[in-house]
């Protein structure tokens, strides 16, 4: 939490986000396919973030974005990244997950890994929604 006299709280917020079906895209419509949609992807969550946020590629078909925040609720603001990625890459998706430094943990690797974890339960539950269960 950052806060200074006569300043509103701030938090610190990791956000991962997962490219949803690459692998699909990778096996159906080649690499080449499954690179174009990762640049997209990348595009989509650089033209989302404002200036003095983190963004980046850690892997694969993971990203990851810190932020500072006044609410310690992350889902908002993921959600809008997800919204977006879903309304300007026609056909591709991504999960995610996010958590407030010093509330959900006290490290980055604390951090990353509930991040992850809620991530996961995004991926699960917006299958479940997707197949009518």
């Amino acid at each position: 939490m950052i806060s200074r006299a006569g300043e509103a709280q701030m938090y610190l917020v990791v956000g991962v986000i997962d490219m949803d079906n690459l692998k699909n895209i990778n096996d159906v419509h080649g690499h080449p396919a499954g690179d174009q949609a990762l640049r997209d992807v990348a595009s989509v969550l650089t033209n989302s973030v404002q200036p003095d946020w983190l963004a980046a590629r850690i892997g694969g078909d993971e990203f990851i974005v810190v932020f500072p925040s006044d609410v310690t609720d992350p889902g908002g603001t993921l959600s809008l990244i997800q919204t977006a990625v879903v309304e300007q890459c026609p056909g591709n998706s991504v999960s995610v997950g996010g958590v407030v430094w010093g509330i959900d943990g006290e490290t980055f690797d604390d951090c990353y890994r509930t991040a992850d974890v809620r991530l996961y339960d995004d991926k699960r539950a917006r299958k479940v929604n997707q197949s009518g269960q």
